[in-house]
């Protein structure tokens, strides 16, 4: 946001105004995410805690610890700051993640890319044994012959195996490449 309406310049001190209230810029923060898991990182301003618009406060903590463990006395530094203030729905990162508040959506996205993924590597399975198929159907005269004249079972399998590699090895290289493209679109999606 610093960026935006004040490019090149030292912000600290800058004062802007939003909803009839002017307000006095003392710090500057990275853009992130802000409600939402999928969106895209955007610039936001923070507001002092007893002039905020909202009257629902969030408390993030990275620690290097057990999250579960940091609890109990997180609680009990709110209660010492200020006694009124309630705390409830203390939750780790990974339980907010996990529940179904807000991130149902993406996980069943998840579920179905997961379905429909499996789905193509069998249709593809299915599609190579057809060409490996298709291939041997085509050459059974060239088999015939090869075992006539002595070759074994292994040196007929892996002559027919060996068009089927061909066709696995490009399917894996496009594969290899579409996914890089994909995963440039996902990325994000990400948080972090």
């Amino acid at each position: 946001m610093a960026k935006q309406f004040w490019p090149n310049e030292d912000v600290i001190g800058k004062r802007f105004e939003t909803r009839g209230s002017t307000w006095q810029v003392v710090g500057v923060a990275q853009d992130g995410k802000y409600a939402l898991v999928g969106e895209n990182e955007r610039p936001f301003f923070y507001l002092p805690l007893r002039q905020s618009f909202f009257s629902m406060r969030t408390l993030q903590i990275r620690t290097s610890i057990a999250p579960k463990a940091l609890t109990s006395p997180v609680q009990k530094v709110i209660k010492s700051l200020d006694p009124g203030l309630p705390t409830y729905s203390l939750e780790t990162m990974n339980d907010t993640l996990s529940g179904t508040n807000g991130f149902l959506i993406f996980r069943l996205g998840a579920l179905l890319a997961s379905c429909i993924g499996g789905l193509g590597l069998i249709m593809a399975a299915v599609g190579v044994y057809g060409i490996v198929a298709f291939a041997a159907s085509q050459r059974t005269r060239e088999i015939g012959i090869r075992v006539a004249l002595g070759a074994s079972r292994p040196q007929v399998l892996k002559l027919v195996l060996q068009q089927g590699i061909w066709v696995i090895l490009a399917g894996a290289a496009l594969g290899l490449l579409l996914t890089a493209g994909v995963s440039r679109g996902i990325a994000n999606l990400l948080v972090g």
